[in-house]
């Protein structure tokens, strides 16, 4: 029998920090569970996150008694997009920190009359001084996210990635051991956007020590540097001329064009370091598909293949970006490396869990990952069984202080079926793709009140 208190604080203890037991609990127990969670949640943070509240009031919810419960109280991933562009394209940083304390309950008082120059500095010194850690999407709408989480939730975060190993490796891990990788990271080894962010969890969770995570472009990445570039496509689009950077930004988009200019002699000295350093050792290679494909080719360019040790692996995050994989592209990675497969993994800003594919390719939910699907045209909540394809959404259980229910812009089909892998756990398909919700703050349409999410839209910009 699992402890309900225990599930809410820490679910993984509930199962030892053992993946292969997480994915075949019965759903009427499981769904206990997670309901009383949601519930759990909702009453710490319902005063607390205010466009919650927003919700609760208009839905007439004072407590989550059911999952049908749940689906009005989930944000649009817009929420975390919602800020006034004036904020960044002038520079007025300070005001993302009232911004962002309506969607954290992390404490940020004296901090919030605090001036900022520099985006970087705002991110910074918010997660130095108040443990509030701000994570950006690549801007993929047109608009930075920006995601509220504590230095708590991204260190538990590195601890649960570090419980897949078994899955996606096929080797057993002591979890009172560090994992026994040299971790070849494809990005940058430092940043403030989700992959960058994405590094610390690979570090932490899956190198033998600190030198043994190396990332093929060292160097970090600014959020300045890549608001700057989202805003220089956005004039071109508009046939407008890009906007005036700051000497701050000058000065990365200088760093920037080194690092890239530079790639090539990084791959080689990455390409050296493993024939001579590592050579017959595990090393996990990681990174978004094109990335590893590109960095397999120059490998065997010189003339190496299969070139990692036993038991080494490939994780491939980020998908193709709709674009079409290119021919003999896994080859090219597999013959390169040397690894049985490569491991797929789906992954969001806005979701602590990156989900890992079975070997028959579909994305397995944790318990963890409460699943809802939205219907794209009327907005309402679609029922939870069978196989249904509709807008994902999701309640992340890992959330501690800030709300965990989220609407993303992503189309999948969720199946409560079972899979032939032999897991029980519901499961996402791997047709992913995006709904286009518009530029700006586009709205999807979505459980909650029409005018209660317009309402929490425009407090949350007030």
């Amino acid at each position: 029998m699992i402890d309900p208190q225990l599930f809410r604080d820490d679910p993984a203890a509930c199962f030892q920090d053992d993946l292969s037991r997480l994915h075949n609990q019965s759903r009427t127990e499981l769904e206990n569970l997670q309901l009383a969670a949601i519930a759990s949640h909702f009453a710490e943070l319902a005063d607390k996150i205010m466009p919650l509240g927003l919700l609760a009031d208009a839905a007439g919810t004072t407590g989550i008694k059911s999952l049908d419960d749940v689906p009005a109280l989930l944000f649009p991933h817009s929420f975390y997009k919602s800020y006034d562009d004036i904020s960044l394209d002038y520079g007025h940083y300070n005001d993302l920190t009232d911004w962002i304390q309506r969607l954290s309950a992390v404490d940020l008082s004296h901090v919030r009359d605090r001036e900022f120059t520099k985006l970087d500095e705002w991110i910074d010194t918010l997660e130095r001084e108040t443990g509030l850690v701000i994570t950006h999407s690549s801007g993929t709408t047109g608009r930075l996210s920006f995601l509220p989480r504590s230095t708590d939730e991204v260190e538990n975060n590195a601890r649960y990635a570090r419980m897949t190993i078994p899955d996606w490796s096929g080797v057993a891990c002591d979890k009172k051991e560090p994992a026994q990788f040299s971790v070849i990271w494809t990005s940058f080894a430092r940043g403030r956007s989700a992959v960058a962010r994405g590094a610390h969890a690979f570090q932490h969770g899956y190198a033998k020590t600190k030198a043994d995570f190396l990332a093929l472009m060292p160097g970090e990445l600014s959020a300045d540097w890549h608001y700057y570039t989202m805003r220089v496509e956005r004039a071109a689009a508009a046939g407008k001329p890009p906007p005036i950077a700051t000497p701050y930004v000058s000065d990365w988009i200088d760093e920037m064009n080194a690092q890239h200019a530079a790639r090539e002699n990084h791959a080689n000295t990455m390409l050296d370091h493993i024939a001579n350093q590592l050579k017959g050792q595990r090393i996990l290679l990681a990174g978004a598909p094109f990335v590893l494909h590109d960095f397999a080719e120059v490998g065997i360019k010189r003339g190496m293949t299969k070139a990692f040790g036993p038991d080494s692996a490939v994780l491939a995050f980020g998908g193709l970006k709709g674009q079409s994989a290119r021919e003999g592209m896994a080859g090219t990675i597999l013959n390169f490396s040397g690894a049985r497969a490569i491991s797929n993994v789906y992954v969001m800003t806005e979701a602590s869990s990156a989900l890992l594919a079975c070997e028959h390719g579909y994305f397995h939910l944790f318990p963890w990952v409460v699943p809802f699907l939205i219907d794209p045209v009327t907005g309402a909540a679609l029922p939870r069984d069978g196989v249904r394809t509709g807008r994902w959404a999701l309640f992340d259980l890992l959330a501690k202080t800030y709300w965990g229910g989220l609407i993303t812009a992503d189309r999948v089909t969720l199946d409560w079926t079972p899979c032939a892998c032999g897991r029980a756990s519901a499961r996402i398909h791997p047709d992913i793709s995006r709904f286009e919700d518009g530029v700006g703050n586009g709205l999807p349409p979505c459980p909650a009140k029409d005018y209660a999410i317009r309402e929490a839209m425009l407090k949350l910009r007030d």
